[in-house]
């Protein structure tokens, strides 16, 4: 079966970075929606941690359940439990292009010139993630956190 956009209807749901907005986002999309959901993508490893508290007060199982997905691959993830799958950012380099291009902009007396830089990212898989199965998929919600 192909996938399209029926399988993923995401809710935005939080605005910030620490677990307990990963947490309260959890908490208050439960309460208003239910667990009809079949992953929570959250916009750092932080807020994961919130988000998996959350499930499991609710009774949810990861993965069995719900499938959580951070972004970051914070040293903290391969210790949660489940082992936290996730998003891996290359820091160092992110680091690298930052200091170059700062060190460009104060040596340049010439108008600024924005550009966009896209640095890989890689998908570290753990064990917070089940195997989708696409045949379900349109009955599911995926709540989304950012």
């Amino acid at each position: 079966m192909k996938l399209n956009s029926r399988h993923f209807q995401g809710v935005k749901v939080s605005q910030g970075f620490e677990p307990e907005y990963g947490y309260l986002a959890v908490k208050k999309h439960l309460k208003e929606f239910g667990a009809d959901i079949s992953s929570v993508f959250c916009v750092n490893d932080h807020t994961a941690l919130g988000a998996i508290r959350a499930l499991n007060e609710s009774g949810l199982r990861i993965p069995e359940d719900v499938s959580v997905i951070g972004f970051d691959d914070s040293p903290f993830s391969p210790y949660t439990v489940p082992p936290l799958t996730t998003i891996s950012q290359p820091r160092k380099e992110m680091g690298r292009v930052a200091a170059q291009l700062l060190m460009e902009r104060v040596n340049s007396f010439k108008q600024v010139v924005f550009r966009n830089i896209v640095l890989p990212t890689k998908l570290v898989i753990r064990k917070s993630v089940r195997q989708f199965d696409v045949e379900n998929a349109s009955s599911r919600r995926n709540l989304i956190e950012s």
